[in-house]
């Protein structure tokens, strides 16, 4: 079913850009590659089909997709311009596959590297998506995903390459900066680690 949505989605997306002028399939593949199940990539990769196709949900639902793709669908998708952005957004946390997903496309849509330049109108509709974020994954979750994203490498584990690296770098006498930045980790895990390794 996931190749068959991806194959919908592309003919449905074909012609249309992004505004970076791009190829817009481009995002839906990019959502549903954050997707960790297939039920998240199916919706990941349909999320904008029927609001900007003529494809319906009903034709969905006729080419055999789940009820649950098909729900979720329904809240990911914006009943018209007119209905309020928070409406929507409480629609779609109403429905856990629906906001999962809808996580996705936010992270997407509010990566900045693919603008050439960030316009005024760019900066308002980036603080409305970080809004419907924090509503979405909660105050506390949103602090955590939020230095998840700044410090990438904060929650994995250490290696020994890592290891061996740090000492390494220990030696050369890197600051603590310098060895924040290297490893994309903050200060604290740093000389937490460094204590655990006996580096004094």
């Amino acid at each position: 079913m996931l190749q068959k949505a991806i194959d919908i989605a592309t003919k449905a997306h074909k012609g249309q850009v992004d505004k970076a002028g791009q190829p817009y399939i481009d995002h839906p593949l990019r959502v549903m590659n954050m997707g960790t199940t297939d039920e998240e990539k199916i919706v990941g990769v349909l999320h904008d089909v029927v609001e900007d196709s003529d494809w319906t949900f009903e034709e969905l639902a006729a080419e055999g997709f789940s009820i649950e793709v098909i729900e979720a669908l329904r809240c990911i998708t914006k009943l018209s311009e007119n209905e309020p952005y928070d409406k929507f957004i409480q629609r779609v946390k109403a429905n856990p596959l629906a906001a999962k997903v809808k996580l996705y496309d936010l992270t997407d849509n509010m990566d900045i590297r693919r603008l050439a330049y960030i316009s005024e109108k760019d900066v308002k509709r980036l603080r409305k998506y970080l809004k419907a974020y924090r509503q979405l994954l909660g105050q506390s979750a949103y602090s955590i995903e939020v230095c998840r994203i700044e410090h990438p490498n904060a929650y994995k584990p250490w290696t020994q390459e890592d290891d061996d690296m740090l000492v390494q770098l220990f030696s050369e006498g890197k600051t603590l900066k310098e060895l924040s930045d290297i490893f994309q980790r903050k200060p604290g895990a740093i000389i937490s680690r460094m204590k655990k390794l006996q580096l004094e």
